[in-house]
């Protein structure tokens, strides 16, 4: 075998060794003994920095570990120095297992201590070894310290206990907690006039970052915490039974149930006979929830009907169930007493009339004789029994006694309307106005329909019409305005039926828009001017060598809000636009912070290169590269030497 094939065979067996070293699967036979072996314990932080104000209290956690051994200890601790002026520890003895870690609670009171230092140091002694350890304690009683007082809520404003908050002085980790059940979380006192970072964390919610220059000794202030909110119909299933031509109502509750805040909600039915009477909501906040009203029907055939009301918002969605079962109207002779049927005109389903109450006696007859009975009304029986009496003269006599009739020959329709007589309005923005209409008559109502009228205002009405208003029945039309300009004026109702027809007037008065289209563009240009300063920050960063992925991400979802936002103008959705707008200023308060962080940080660093692996590759490849030319140039002497011997022996 040649020096070049050895070579490359040398060279494969050192690296396959040093693969197979590093291989977890390299298995190995150690034989060793163990000796009982007492663990040392340290002590974090080390050494013990702490600042407060005069006249205050406060209490640090500090942490004993047991280090590298196989032997439980006790562990006892003192404090020395003149910091026992001011402080103390609790407890003083600890038992540690073997690589455990325990608290001890360190409390300071500066009551009527003035401004100065404190310095000491935490002892501490195994009591099975007698080894003995200090740390340096420092406290500096200042007033130029401060503090925060976190209160964690989410987007309904509820407190919430048990968030995970860490604190930030620039880069620099500092301390960190978790709040208490009312969503408190108080920091220690550091330095004033500084910046500091906030991070908070719990399940369900997205983790939140804050900044906040200490400028107070007490300093309060909120976070809230976003999270993922989560609709639900309520009843999410309805079952119906209507009659043909019948209209009704249900009124469902739309809740948010997650942890979130839930905007810009549409409310969509998959038919035409299940109209609700709200088709946007703004926003649901988490735990809260807003009732819908839908009116469903008519139905001009029997049978069994199936739709679905659903609920899309920004973030998740719901849908309602509805089954109608549709019967034939009630008729006299089916056996049911129903609708307007009664024992007077159905006796067959009702039943008979009971019988009349008696008369009261008529008044006594001119001829100063006993009032009689009648049998019958407006005839007159008996003449009265006094002197000069005559025929027909007594009580209930005919036309002197009176007719007393028992059957109403008219029954009359009349509705009770209810409505808002005055109205507020805001440009340009819709408002949702209900009309309840109640038949309080003596019949049904049929085909009963509204009309307005008025100057400058668009108005929907929903539903056109309803086929049949019972007696004691409610229904509702939804009046959807929109006001184009800044006006006032009247509103004329009009409720049209076969039966009855009714006006009303509602007073409106349209006030200037909230929100200002124009300006709503124009802070969005603003926006993404910023956003653009920012983006060609971060491209400067990104040539210096900084890691700048999280920096572009959020550029990115700011970009996206800011051209949802400016889609929700033109679609004249201004609310939701201004919502889009105040999401992406805080994200533009969180990007800057984010970009501080990055410049804080510097330049990543590039990766370790194995240059010794890079030049045995090489090597490798130089060898192989060798040996295929050596193989080739041997191939073609061979072939040389065997064409002349072919030749030789042709001849």
């Amino acid at each position: 075998m040649d020096k070049s094939k050895l070579s490359i065979l040398f060279i494969f067996f050192v690296l396959f060794s040093i693969v197979f070293a590093n291989s977890p699967t390299a298995e190995s036979s150690v034989t060793f003994s163990v000796q009982d072996l007492y663990p040392n314990v340290s002590i974090e932080p080390s050494p013990i920095l702490i600042k407060i104000r005069p006249n205050s209290s406060d209490r640090y956690s500090i942490v004993a570990r047991s280090l590298i051994g196989n032997l439980p200890i006790n562990v006892s601790f003192e404090l020395l120095g003149n910091v026992t002026n001011i402080s103390f520890i609790y407890p003083t003895e600890l038992s540690l297992d073997v690589l455990e870690a325990k608290s001890i609670g360190f409390y300071i009171s500066t009551e009527n201590i003035s401004v100065s230092n404190y310095t000491g140091e935490l002892h501490s002694i195994i009591n099975e070894t007698g080894v003995e350890n200090s740390t340096p304690i420092f406290i500096e009683v200042s007033e130029n310290v401060g503090r925060f007082h976190i209160h964690v809520v989410d987007e309904a404003n509820r407190s919430l206990e048990g968030a995970f908050v860490q604190v930030y002085q620039g880069v620099n980790f500092v301390e960190q907690g978790y709040t208490d059940g009312n969503g408190m979380y108080i920091t220690h006192y550091y330095d004033m006039d500084l910046y500091y970072a906030f991070l908070v964390m719990r399940e369900g919610y997205t983790s939140t970052t804050r900044g906040k220059r200490l400028t107070e000794p007490e300093m309060y202030f909120e976070i809230v915490m976003g999270g993922t909110p989560q609709l639900n119909f309520n009843p999410s299933n309805v079952t119906i039974s209507m009659y043909i031509n019948q209209t009704r109502n249900k009124t469902l509750t739309l809740e948010n149930i997650g942890t979130g805040k839930e905007k810009w909600i549409e409310i969509i039915s998959d038919t035409s006979w299940l109209v609700p009477n709200v088709r946007e909501i703004e926003y649901i906040e988490p735990g809260g929830y807003r009732e819908i009203t839908v009116n469903i029907g008519p139905f001009s055939q029997s049978g069994t009907y199936t739709s679905r009301l659903r609920a899309f918002g920004y973030k998740s969605s719901a849908i309602a169930y509805f089954t109608i079962d549709v019967r034939l109207l009630p008729f006299c002779g089916d056996g049911v007493c129903g609708g307007n049927e009664t024992c007077e005109n159905c006796p067959e389903d009702c039943g008979p009339c009971p019988p009349p109450p008696p008369l009261p006696p008529g008044p006594p007859g001119p001829g100063g004789g006993a009032p009689t009975q009648p049998t019958q009304p407006g005839a007159g029986v008996t003449p009265g029994a006094g002197a000069g009496g005559a025929p027909g003269a007594g009580a209930g006599g005919i036309g002197a006694g009176g007719a007393y009739p028992w059957e109403q020959i008219t029954r009359f329709p009349r509705l009770d309307v209810s409505y808002p007589r005055e109205i507020t309005l805001t440009k340009l923005v819709p408002k949702l106005v209900f009309i309840y209409i109640k038949n309080v008559g003596e019949i049904p109502i049929t085909n009963m329909a509204l009309y307005t009228n008025a100057t400058n205002i668009s108005i929907e009405i929903h539903p056109i019409m309803y086929s049949i208003l019972f007696i004691n029945e409610t229904r509702i039309f939804l009046l959807k305005l929109l006001a184009s300009e800044i006006t006032q004026g009247n509103i004329i109702l009009k409720i049209d039926s076969g039966e009855i027809e009714t006006y009303n007037v509602i007073k409106f008065n349209v006030i200037s828009s909230e929100v200002d289209p124009e300006a709503l563009l124009r802070e969005i240009d603003s926006i993404i001017n910023v956003l653009r300063k920012a983006n060609e920050e971060v491209e400067e960063l990104a040539k210096e060598g900084y890691t700048v992925a999280p920096a572009v991400s959020l550029i990115n979802a700011i970009e996206s809000k800011l051209l949802k936002a400016r889609d929700a103008v033109r679609a004249k959705a201004y609310y939701e636009a201004k919502a889009r707008i105040d999401d992406s200023l805080r994200d533009i308060d969180d990007l800057y912070m984010m970009i501080s962080k990055i410049r804080e940080q510097g330049p990543a660093k590039p990766a370790g290169i194995n240059w010794w692996l890079i030049l045995l590759l090489i090597i490798l490849l130089i060898l192989i590269l060798i040996l295929i030319i050596k193989r080739r140039k041997k191939k073609e002497e061979v072939e040389e030497v065997k064409i002349p011997k072919k030749k030789a022996e042709k001849k």
